[in-house]
């Protein structure tokens, strides 16, 4: 078992389209003491952001609308504040590349809680 982030609670905006995926890792963040919303696609996350803030989004990169890349390169131009990171099953090297350029954390599917988690803390 993943432990438990110490700090005061930050806001993580969650965006992944498949319900089991998003459910789940919205659980264990919450277990971990982040406060989650989620969204299950790109257009809901830019929408909520727009009204929210969120300390972290954190994106599906395989979305039918905007890709997660394309969300997180418009969520940099917006709002810069918020710290950002990709998750995908599908990592090909031109998504490696991208995510590298645009200096975004890439985790890849099934995810390593532990290297997430020691990210968040960051």
């Amino acid at each position: 078992m993943v432990g438990e982030i110490p700090l005061k609670s930050q806001t993580i905006l969650l965006v992944e389209d498949e319900w089991l995926m998003r459910w789940s890792l919205e659980r264990t963040l919450r277990q971990w003491g982040f406060e989650v919303i989620t969204a299950g696609n790109g257009y809901e996350a830019l929408n909520i952001l727009a009204h929210r803030p969120a300390d972290w989004l954190i994106s599906d990169h395989k979305m039918p609308d905007i890709d997660g890349l394309e969300l997180l390169h418009r969520t940099q131009y917006l709002y810069p504040q918020t710290r950002l990171a990709l998750i995908t099953a599908y990592c090909s090297p031109s998504v490696q590349e991208r995510a590298r350029q645009l200096g975004i954390p890439l985790f890849q599917k099934p995810l390593d809680l532990s290297a997430l988690q020691n990210f968040l803390q960051l």
